[in-house]
């Protein structure tokens, strides 16, 4: 559930980002962007450091 959620607000941020280039929007859909990468980084060091398979990693990381 919560990452159907992520998933949803991922994709409303990119619409954001989408729109005119001069608007607010743009800002809140990169910074909204670039925290997800960061949080899918860490995602990836967790599961490397914990020894899981790449699978389990590639479940938890969200993909707009």
């Amino acid at each position: 559930m919560e990452r159907a959620i992520d998933r949803g607000f991922q994709r409303m941020a990119a619409q954001m980002y989408l729109t005119d280039p001069l608007a607010i929007g743009v800002v809140i859909g990169y910074l909204t962007r670039k925290a997800t990468e960061v949080s899918n980084l860490r995602v990836i060091a967790h599961a490397k450091l914990l020894g899981l398979s790449d699978d389990v990693a590639r479940q938890e990381i969200v993909v707009v």
